[in-house]
């Protein structure tokens, strides 16, 4: 196809010559309709390799947080790691020589609250107001399921089962954000503990087992970053 500029030039016009054929190829590759495709396809061979990049630190060891530290440790189902996030010096913040700025304290104390329901029964989740005042319910919590609210400490709570009868209460403290309750295991007394696992189906154990592990990851995580694990563990990575 050939285009030649004819006219003046005040009013010049292009002419296209060529076989019908090429005139025919260059009017549909000159559509709306085709570029609207070929910018389609543009964008989805963009996008597709795109997604081929890495997405987190976690796939990217050059995008690594320095403040994730990786440790091994074993709380009874063999040997694990997991990168824990440790809160730096608040002297790091400000590009400044560790230790050089003291964290302050603030004085809103609100943390975040969760209550798990270690039972195969669904239980009604009360927050107690105090000074002889009905409890004011808050949420039903299905067997092996938590519920979660913001609180503070000192706040109190309790679980009832379905006639309104007081299963465990809670009392908010400060600094720890998860509370269980357990009506399985007895303090002090391992084979008690086995024969009231013993009631649970299958299905039943592995959803108590399942937050049991959570539990005592829990444990390790406060002692390592000293903050509570809300999630369940162990998670997928990204």
């Amino acid at each position: 196809v050939r285009w030649t500029m004819m006219g003046s030039h005040q009013q010049r016009r292009w002419t296209m010559t060529g076989s019908h054929q090429q005139r025919r190829w260059w009017h549909c590759c000159t559509s709306p309709n085709f570029i609207t495709c070929t910018i389609i396809i543009h964008c989805i061979v963009f996008a597709s390799t795109a997604f081929e990049q890495p997405t987190c630190s976690a796939q990217d060891t050059s995008l690594r947080d320095p403040n994730l530290q990786r440790h091994t440790f074993d709380i009874g189902y063999g040997e694990e790691e997991f990168d824990f996030y440790v809160t730096p010096d608040v002297s790091t913040f400000y590009q400044e020589e560790a230790g050089s700025k003291v964290p302050v304290t603030p004085k809103f104390n609100g943390i975040s609250g969760k209550f798990v329901n270690l039972s195969p029964v669904r239980v009604e989740w009360y927050w107690d107001p105090g000074n002889g005042q009905k409890g004011i319910l808050m949420a039903t919590c299905p067997p092996f399921e938590s519920v979660g609210t913001a609180t503070f400490p000192t706040h109190k709570f309790y679980f009832t089962d379905s006639d309104g009868a007081i299963l465990k209460r809670f009392v908010v403290v400060p600094g720890r954000s998860i509370y269980y309750y357990d009506p399985f295991e007895v303090v002090g007394d391992e084979q008690a503990t086995r024969r009231n696992l013993e009631l649970l189906t299958l299905d039943e154990y592995e959803k108590y087992e399942k937050h049991k592990r959570t539990m005592l990851f829990n444990e390790k995580y406060r002692e390592i970053t000293g903050r509570d694990y809300l999630p369940i563990y162990p998670r997928n990575k990204p």
